[in-house]
């Protein structure tokens, strides 16, 4: 008869031994495991903010440029309002000035040549003031040249007469200006002190006046030299021409003032109305 091995070993049975932990090391384990956590949620925003982005990195370049041009725009807006502040106290001060600022700074006056010549002698000096119709500068002017030329077959003597009859023409038509024009001065006076024509108008009445009086003189100191000439040239013996005087303008100031500036010095050739003198008025 054989023999069956048994079915149930002989080994000793398999004993499932259940691993005890105790309280504390369990607490311990889960205070590192929370410790764990922790510390890996602190560490994953470092490293975000430790390394930003493109976009981020742009956003912060773009801010501080705004901040930048802004701190400039506050300092040019200071800047302005500080020039803006400067003008106005200039303007303020303008505003305030005296009047006695304001009469210092007078109308200007030219002193005119009233005919061409040489210049024989400066009357005042610059800084000097004076009176309307003050002489400034004294010119010598050229001698008249004849009216007419005389023919080859005229004689001295109907020169003489040619000259003579011009000169009292040219007296005539300068005392009708001179006239004319006085008689404007006169009728002006009244109406600038009443305030009904202006000052200007009544001082260029009075330098054409002036100047109707210098060709006045001028005619008639021609006209004296064409009378020596017709008696010398009705004198069969007299052989030598007439002397001929240099004649002597004044140049004027047409109104009340302080002289500025004189242009001119003895020995200058000027010409009919050119400047000779400026003066400030007062």
């Amino acid at each position: 008869m054989s023999t069956k091995p048994s079915l149930i070993s002989n080994a000793p049975p398999a004993t499932h031994s259940k691993s005890i932990t105790s309280p504390c090391a369990q607490t311990r384990a889960n205070s590192n495991s929370a410790r764990l956590t922790l510390t890996r949620s602190a560490q994953r925003p470092r490293r975000a903010r430790l390394r930003p982005t493109p976009r981020q990195t742009s956003t912060i370049v773009h801010e501080a440029q705004r901040v930048k041009h802004s701190a400039c725009s506050r300092q040019q807006l200071k800047a302005c309002a500080f020039s803006a502040l400067s003008i106005f106290a200039c303007i303020a001060l303008a505003a305030c000035r005296s009047p006695q600022a304001d009469e210092q700074t007078g109308d200007i006056i030219v002193v005119n040549a009233p005919a061409a010549g040489v210049v024989r002698r400066v009357l005042v000096s610059e800084g000097t003031r004076v009176d309307a119709g003050t002489p400034i500068i004294e010119i010598a002017v050229a001698p008249q040249p004849p009216v007419a030329q005389p023919s080859a077959g005229e004689s001295a003597e109907s020169r003489a007469a040619n000259n003579v009859r011009a000169s009292q023409a040219e007296i005539e038509a300068a005392r009708a200006e001179v006239v004319r024009h006085e008689a404007e001065v006169q009728r002006l006076t009244p109406l600038v002190a009443a305030g009904q024509a202006s000052q200007a108008e009544l001082d260029g009445e009075r330098a054409l006046y002036d100047r109707a009086q210098q060709r006045l003189q001028q005619a008639q100191q021609a006209a004296r030299q064409a009378d020596t000439g017709l008696l010398a040239a009705r004198q069969p013996s007299a052989t030598l021409p007439p002397v001929v005087r240099e004649q002597t303008v004044m140049a004027t100031a047409t109104s009340a003032g302080t002289v500025r500036v004189i242009s001119a010095k003895v020995g200058d050739r000027v010409t009919s109305g050119q400047p000779l003198a400026t003066l400030r008025g007062n």
